[in-house]
């Protein structure tokens, strides 16, 4: 179940990055498997292969890198999941860092 949750939110960020016309696309997560999925896809659910073709298509068309990072290393991602923040967005798509993780991120 987890590696379809992850699936599905690489897919959700990569058609949102094909919606918003996007010509570079940077896709860093902590997990080895999700990163490997990107060369031997045939370990992506079969009830998303479609979709998961689509956002391969579109990342053959633009600068696309994925890359793994460490969860030592996720500090900002860690504090953009808190609770708190739920509660006040449902989803958001941030351009701008915000205000409450720009000292995680520049330390």
């Amino acid at each position: 179940m987890t590696l379809y949750v992850e699936v599905i939110m690489v897919i959700i960020a990569i058609e949102h990055g094909q919606s918003s016309r996007f010509s570079k696309l940077w896709l860093k997560c902590d997990s080895s498997l999700l990163c490997q999925i990107f060369s031997s896809p045939m370990v992506v659910p079969w009830s998303l292969k479609g979709r998961w073709r689509r956002c391969i298509q579109f990342c053959d068309k633009i600068e696309f890198k994925v890359s793994h990072i460490f969860r030592e290393d996720k500090h900002c991602a860690n504090k953009l999941t808190n609770p708190e923040v739920h509660n006040r967005l449902i989803f958001l798509w941030n351009f701008v860092m915000p205000s409450y993780i720009s000292l995680i991120f520049f330390s």
